[in-house]
């Protein structure tokens, strides 16, 4: 669970986030895992303080999935974090989309997602977009 804050919401996941006190305490842009590890990763609202999108989390989430493990990122339209860089980056780096801003996704719907204030986000605001990384 990337960005999953300091305890994650999604049964059985790692929290991964830089306030994390359950889980790993790391940055997205420096993920601690070896490549190829994990079959599904999961970004919940990404923000990365000072950062300008995905890129600047993408390519680490890339290289630790394994051939045909899954991103899946839940955010607002109005996140930069949840936009997707051009069609070649996606290649270079391995990804295809499986889907693009679609309604969020049931096994996420009892979790609370908020704005890095501290307030809510209706859970009908955030879209899923999932990402797959290609066989090798």
């Amino acid at each position: 669970d990337l960005f999953g804050g300091r305890t994650s919401q999604i049964p059985g996941a790692i929290n991964v986030d830089i306030a994390a006190t359950q889980g790993v305490r790391a940055s997205a842009m420096n993920l601690p895992f070896r490549r190829g590890v994990a079959d599904e990763i999961v970004a919940s609202n990404p923000y990365i303080p000072g950062g300008k999108g995905m890129m600047d989390f993408l390519p680490q989430a890339a290289e630790t999935l394994k051939p045909g493990g899954q991103l899946i990122i839940n955010a607002t339209q109005r996140n930069p974090f949840g936009v997707l860089p051009e069609a070649q980056v996606l290649e270079r780096l391995g990804l295809r989309v499986v889907q693009h801003n679609g309604p969020l996704m049931s096994r996420f719907e009892n979790n609370v997602f908020r704005f890095t204030d501290g307030r809510i986000i209706p859970n009908t605001s955030v879209r899923t977009t999932i990402l797959e990384k290609a066989p090798r």
